[in-house]
């Protein structure tokens, strides 16, 4: 025991000697001079995780492409770790950028493609005077029947905006009081204004005294005399020949006389048609009003009116059923008009199958506390053509006159023919 004992002493003493002279030996000998564990000396691919120290992998200790996606923790890359304008378009998926990923304002005039914006992206409201370019509004914008009477300005229509020949008689007010100065006389003179020459007229001395017979020329002694009779020759007041002709009735059962012609019978032109004046009444309660005015109309016993602030009109429309072939006589607006300076109108239009209107009639409201009816009698085109045609009404009432505008009824008077 002792000896083994021994044996490990001695053992142990010369471990602790040679580690102690390989010590002194490091210790002396130069830095330079020292073996160190290079790349030969580590087996490839033998570095493990923990034999790398805690943030011992440096920027230059990374190849260039060497961080690829996978190496990157996935929400790993932060604000800080990109660089200033490194994200281009390419980076950025499709639908990626939402309106919350746009800063407030920031989109710009050339961010926007050329006709991008539709009719669609457009608010209601939003394309004001001043967003519209002067002189930008072209014939094809404006939609048919569009233009009202309040939205030309006073003198704006001249005689370069009339269409030659497009001026009517309804056209011209009653009480114009068109001057001679106004009328061309070139070609006209008494003696052609009626196609008549004065040689187709007699002179004031001309008589015919040649021709008839004086004031007392009388033929007493050729005629007979007033009390002269011949009873004798003809039949009394109450004779007729009924035995001998069939009646009326009889004539259309039997084409034949019984001794006589059928002078009883009635001609083969014969007709009992005849014209039936009569008249279509449609209250104000049934009128539509054109969408921008949905919210407009206020309705109450029959009565209708506008309601609202401003001073716009907002503009009503109903249908109108005529028969085929009636002639319009009469168009008729019963109102109440005691608005003071507002005005309402109505109209009674034709629309032919390109959706062109005809104002077949037209009246306006003048100002009283009481029910008024206006009329207007001189109907253009006023004959019923239910093949090509379409007819309404329409009524504007002022939004800011309120119930004291009102509309009651329209009446629309016309004639046929009833066989």
């Amino acid at each position: 025991m002792k000896e083994k004992l021994r044996k490990k002493m001695a053992i142990n003493g010369v471990t602790i000697l040679l580690s102690a002279l390989l010590l002194i030996t490091l210790l002396a000998t130069p830095a330079a001079a020292r073996i160190f564990v290079t790349s030969i000396d580590i087996v490839d691919r033998s570095i493990q995780a923990v034999d790398i120290a805690t943030g011992a992998i440096k920027t230059w200790k990374l190849g260039d492409g060497a961080v690829t996606s996978s190496k990157i923790r996935d929400g790993g890359v932060r604000r800080a770790d990109i660089e200033n304008a490194a994200i281009n378009k390419e980076h950025i998926a499709t639908g990626a950028v939402n309106s919350y990923k746009i800063l407030d304002r920031s989109v710009k005039t050339e961010d926007i493609a050329t006709g991008a914006i539709k009719a669609w992206k457009l608010s209601d409201g939003a394309v004001t005077s001043a967003k519209i370019l002067d002189a930008g509004v072209r014939s094809v914008d404006i939609a048919k029947a569009a233009i009202y009477k309040e939205h030309i300005a006073t003198g704006a229509i001249n005689t370069y905006k009339i269409l030659d020949g497009s001026i009517k008689n309804i056209d011209i007010a009653a009480s114009a009081g068109i001057s001679a100065s106004k009328i061309n006389s070139v070609g006209l003179d008494a003696d052609t204004l009626d196609g008549k020459h004065a040689s187709a007229f007699a002179t004031s001395g001309h008589d015919h005294d040649s021709a008839y017979s004086a004031l007392a020329h009388n033929h007493d002694l050729s005629y007979a005399s007033l009390n002269h009779s011949h009873d004798s020759s003809y039949s009394a007041s109450g004779h007729d020949h009924d035995a001998d002709y069939y009646t009326k009735d009889e004539a259309h059962f039997n084409h034949y006389t019984k001794s006589q012609s059928d002078t009883n019978f009635a001609a083969s032109d014969h007709s009992h048609d005849t014209t039936v004046t009569t008249h279509l009444s449609i209250s104000a309660t049934g009128v539509l009003p054109r969408i921008e005015w949905a919210d407009k109309a206020e309705r109450l016993l029959g009565e209708i009116w506008s309601s609202g602030s401003s001073s716009t009109n907002p503009h009503f429309e109903v249908p109108v059923a005529l028969p085929h072939g009636a002639v319009v006589t009469k168009f008729q607006y019963v109102a109440r008009d005691n608005s003071g300076a507002a005005t309402s109108n109505a109209w009674l239009y034709r629309s032919d199958t390109e959706n062109v209107l005809t104002e077949m009639a037209t009246v306006s409201t003048t100002d009283s506390a009481s029910w008024q009816v206006f009329e207007d009698n001189t109907i253009v085109s006023p004959t019923i053509d239910n093949s090509q045609n379409a007819y309404f009404i329409a009524v504007n009432l002022n939004e800011a006159a309120g119930s004291d505008l009102k509309a009651g009824k329209f009446i629309v008077t016309y004639s046929y023919s009833n066989p």
